[in-house]
């Protein structure tokens, strides 16, 4: 039986998903800047919220038959910002780290 992805992408679990990513986002980088030992959990934290919120984005632009072609543009822009520059920042970071 398919199931209806429309009925699972309300606006509410889409935008309470993206408040979960941007705090796990926020939580990391409190816990690299912090942190005096290792920073990697802050850095692990950080990068799979910027994901969350980049995953959803795209699910959102995608598979939503109500969004405008200008609406689906700022979701894909979001989530191309999201995963280039939390990706630099860990490769830095964690360049710094390794040794």
């Amino acid at each position: 039986m398919p199931m209806n992805i429309e009925g699972l992408l309300r606006k509410l679990v889409l935008v309470m998903l993206i408040l979960v990513g941007v705090l796990l986002m926020f939580i990391g980088r409190i816990i690299e800047l912090y942190a005096t030992a290792n920073v990697r959990e802050g850095i692990l934290i950080a990068t799979l919220g910027a994901f969350m919120v980049a995953a959803v984005a795209l699910v959102w632009a995608i598979a939503s038959k109500r969004t405008t072609n200008y609406q689906n543009l700022g979701l894909f822009i979001l989530a191309a910002m999201l995963l280039s520059f939390f990706g630099f920042m860990m490769s830095v970071s964690l360049g710094a780290v390794l040794p």
